[in-house]
């Protein structure tokens, strides 16, 4: 499991970045391989941290209502986010449907890619 807080190392004589990854989802996915011996269980110190984390998360998230037309474009790099959930409808309805593309853009000032991300499929993402 990678960390939850990291700093990448960006090259030599130069500072670190800092990231953050965090799915208490995918968390509570391993709870039946740490009851399974598979994987070490977290202490009480970080099942807290994690407590306190997705806390914050919860207290300070901004939640966006997108309409038909809208685009939201999100660094995974500066900005934790997630999905809630939604309805969709059946084609024969006449109903909007959601139509979700990732799209993986740089620019020329962009920070390199975090080294958890090289030699990603990302076709096998969307």
């Amino acid at each position: 499991m990678q960390p939850v807080i990291y700093v990448e190392p960006v090259g030599k004589g130069k500072e670190g970045r800092v990231y953050c990854k965090w799915d208490p989802y995918f968390v509570k996915s391993l709870e039946s391989r740490w009851k399974a011996g598979e994987v070490p269980e977290p202490t009480p110190e970080m099942k807290e941290a994690m407590q306190v984390l997705e806390e914050t998360c919860q207290r300070v998230a901004l939640h966006m209502v997108l309409e038909v037309g809208d685009i939201q474009f999100l660094s995974n790099s500066q900005v934790l986010h997630a999905r809630t959930a939604y309805k969709d409808y059946a084609a024969s309805t006449g109903k909007p449907r959601r139509h979700l593309m990732r799209l993986w853009l740089a620019t020329p000032s962009s920070k390199s890619l975090s080294r958890y991300w090289r030699g990603v499929d990302v076709e096998g993402l969307c």
